[in-house]
């Protein structure tokens, strides 16, 4: 099988840690016999990890064509994750911070599709489980492919913070699951009107955080709070990312631990379906 592998400064590199901190000439290159892809296309299981993340599991979606095979295969993909941190790589990452890196690598061929966390969810029916997802129609059709649901302590989101990405609710509801949930977080532009919540069962909205944070004007908030009320659905303000999009003095802020506060008019908005 043609399995791909790491030339660091012209040598193969193992097993050993890629360290973030070197200054490497690094080229990722296809190594050992021909018929990866086809193995992958042909395959009833494909498993990716254990092993070092970056450097063993990860090179895998890097190559093109084989990182394409594994994200559309319609095999049962299980995703075995390290029980101990790769020193000087994965050090501070959670098992759920390694399913994120290797979910941003799959992106780039559509998405992966990962039955056996689903497996997982379906056997913890007595936890509840929210899947969100830039990329519902991935979603939708993937389970379409696989002739499945998901179970019913899942539920299914997407995210859209701007009118623009509007159209991300209709793949959305052709996910079957108990709640569909609307993440509108960041907030970008005003989202009323054109936002229908139709079959949509919770929203959660926030401003953006971090350096640079655009801002979210209060009036759009409200806007998509009295859209939910109206339509009786569940509303949750998570936070408002800095304080300069915040209406509420400091001093009345309910709650001060949130990026930037999260009190709109006087109340935290904490709604649940």
């Amino acid at each position: 099988m043609q399995i791909p592998c790491l030339k660091i400064d012209g040598n193969i590199l193992g097993n050993e840690p890629l360290h973030s901190s070197a200054s490497l000439n690094i080229e990722l290159e296809s190594c050992g016999q021909i018929g990866a892809v086809d193995a992958v296309r042909e395959a009833d299981v494909v498993v990716l990890g254990p092993g070092s993340w970056f450097t063993s599991v990860i090179p895998h979606l890097l190559l093109h064509e084989l990182g394409k095979a594994i994200a559309s295969t319609n095999a049962t993909v299980v995703v075995t994750v390290n029980l101990v941190p790769q020193a000087g790589e994965t050090d501070d990452f959670s098992p759920e911070e390694l399913l994120r890196v290797l979910g941003e690598h799959a992106d780039r061929h559509g998405g992966l599709f990962i039955d056996a966390i689903v497996a997982v969810m379906h056997a913890a029916s007595h936890h509840t489980y929210q899947i969100l997802t830039k990329r519902p129609a991935n979603l939708a059709r993937k389970l379409a492919a696989l002739n499945r649901h998901l179970p019913t302590n899942v539920w299914a989101g997407a995210t859209t913070g701007h009118p623009k990405s509007l159209p991300l609710l209709k793949p959305l509801l052709r996910v079957e699951a108990p709640v569909r949930f609307v993440s509108v977080e960041p907030l970008l532009a005003p989202m009323i009107p054109g936002f229908d919540l139709a079959g949509i069962g919770w929203v959660i909205a926030g401003g953006e955080s971090g350096h640079d944070a655009r801002p979210c004007d209060p009036e759009w908030m409200r806007a998509v709070r009295d859209l939910c009320v109206a339509h009786d659905v569940p509303f949750f303000l998570k936070q408002w990312g800095v304080w300069e999009n915040n209406p509420t003095p400091r001093g009345r802020e309910l709650d001060p631990d949130a990026k930037g506060g999260a009190t709109l008019d006087g109340r935290l908005w904490r709604e649940f379906p």
